[in-house]
């Protein structure tokens, strides 16, 4: 279970099952189309810097295309131009968000004459745009002293979704989400029971849980801490877990090979959940967002895509995710 801060409300999600899932089934990468720069005079450079910049923001997750494509409407633009003053080099580089058609990052550069230099410069503007961590936030986590419960602030932002060819990009606004699931020991104190199956440590997460526990147990915590509480929704739980929309296949990495490093699942679990926190965060500070346990979420299950399960209409099905 986890719980998060949305617009001054606390949202929580419960896990019930050990598992691994994977958190972009229904969402596509953002698609990023980088063109070729302008040139004022003549210019000699040390590196590719369109293709460095191509190459960053693939290790982003994003979708690259390098030239325009008819039948693809890029989310971004990454245009730029070089210039000289003297013997120096310069790039303009600017990123403009073709959805709503502002500029969200910009930035002038000297290039350095060394190459590793050169591309160091190119990545650094990429990961200005890309990187979560790089968002100013104005926000302090929190702790709540009663429950132990810690929370990450979550900026606000914007995430692409859909498949079948429909892609969407809506916004959220900032939240705070729970910083780790949470464990049998806080819900002990908030619940005063145990449902858990796995209970050799007081920090493992709560598991066994139902939506309607989950939303009771959301009910005890306002009246012990005074907070408003609530589960997150499916879009700021994916939000979060994706680093603020990125395109992400698992919390924390698109890379199989290091899935390892940031979840616990089926390979590496030993076929039971495991300590809160043990592995690597995602690059919001959120843990275990990939795998350990399944989290509920506020929202109702219904299909959305042709490909989607469907079930009768009397039964109501609740989302998890995780």
């Amino acid at each position: 279970m986890r719980k998060s801060f949305f617009s001054g409300k606390f949202l929580a999600g419960v896990g019930c099952f050990l598992s691994v899932a994977f958190l972009c089934g229904e969402s596509r990468a953002e698609v990023a189309l980088v063109s070729d720069f302008s040139v004022t005079a003549d210019v000699v450079l040390a590196c590719d810097i369109e293709a460095v910049l191509a190459e960053r923001l693939e290790e982003w997750g994003l979708d690259v295309l390098i030239r325009k494509d008819a039948n693809v409407i890029p989310d971004i633009v990454v245009s730029g131009e070089y210039w000289s003053s003297g013997p120096n080099v310069f790039v303009t580089m600017v990123i403009t968000d073709s959805v709503v058609g502002k500029n969200v990052a910009g930035r002038h550069a000297y290039i350095p004459p060394d190459v590793a230099l050169c591309e160091d410069a190119a990545r650094s503007f990429v990961d200005s745009y890309a990187n979560p961590q790089n968002v100013v936030a104005h926000k302090e986590n929190i702790r709540d002293t009663k429950t132990g419960m810690e929370f990450v602030f979550i900026p606000g932002g914007t995430m692409v979704t859909g498949k079948d060819g429909a892609r969407h990009k809506g916004g959220l606004e900032s939240f705070l989400m729970g910083k780790f699931e949470v464990t049998q020991e806080q819900w002990q104190k908030v619940m005063g029971s145990n449902p858990s199956k796995f209970t050799y440590a007081k920090d493992l997460p709560v598991e066994n849980v139902s939506w309607e526990e989950a939303r009771e147990f959301i009910r005890k915590f306002r009246d012990i801490t005074g907070l408003d509480a609530a589960l997150p929704s499916e879009a700021q739980w994916e939000y979060a877990a994706r680093s603020r929309g990125r395109s992400f296949r698992w919390s924390g990495t698109n890379i199989e090979a290091k899935l390892g490093e940031f979840c616990w699942n089926c390979y590496n679990s030993g076929g039971t959940t495991k300590p809160v926190g043990t592995k690597r965060a995602n690059s919001l500070g959120l843990y275990d967002m990939s795998g350990n346990v399944w989290e509920w979420c506020e929202d109702s299950y219904m299909p959305r895509y042709k490909d989607d399960p469907v079930y009768e209409s009397d039964k109501k099905l609740r989302v998890v995710r995780g």
